[in-house]
């Protein structure tokens, strides 16, 4: 029998998890998004691949002296597909802490912009900020630039935090939501 999660109830009969269901787009639908919400270089790097490789692939451009195309193969979407699982994983992994009762206000805020500048490496801050933060770019910038030890007085807000959670949470559900096909 099935047990309710930490209270010890039942669970009925026609229980499911809640599980998110992959939605299944080709790889050309899926690249305006890709390159929307990732930072495409993080990915390539990801996948060990050039951002030149992904340019060619995408184009599906002719090798010289050659008349093989390179356009994507089965294997290339499953890679794409793990390194998408990898980097929703990493944004769950770069959620801020915060601020916790004697913890310094300067030593967490060099914390967050540390787990930011990690993260940006894979997805679009851009994205990020526009759908998900009401944080103005220059804000976002000042204060991933600011270094309190120098006497900056611009930090996150326990707000912006919240939202850039809230933010690399949802990013990472819709990478997870989606499945790459040829």
């Amino acid at each position: 029998m099935l047990w309710g999660k930490g209270y010890g109830l039942p669970l009925p009969h026609n229980y499911k998890p809640q599980f998110m269901e992959q939605k299944e787009i080709s790889i050309h639908e899926a690249l305006p998004i890709l390159k929307e919400v990732l930072n495409m270089s993080g990915l390539t790097k990801l996948m060990g691949k050039s951002v030149s490789w992904f340019f060619n692939k995408e184009n599906e451009r002719v090798a010289p002296f050659s008349l093989k195309t390179w356009g994507f193969a089965e294997k290339d979407s499953d890679l794409i597909n793990n390194s998408l699982s990898r980097i929703a994983d990493e944004c769950e992994s770069h959620l801020i802490k915060p601020l916790a009762e004697g913890v310094d206000r300067k030593e967490h805020h060099v914390y967050a912009v540390s787990q930011l500048k990690e993260i940006r490496k894979l997805i679009s801050f851009v994205y990020l900020r526009e759908k998900h933060t009401t944080i103005s770019e220059q804000s976002l910038s000042r204060k991933l630039r600011s270094a309190p030890n120098k006497g900056s007085i611009c930090m996150f807000t326990e707000s912006d935090i919240s939202q850039i959670n809230e933010g690399l949470k949802a990013v990472a559900r819709q990478l997870r939501s989606i499945k790459i096909t040829l």
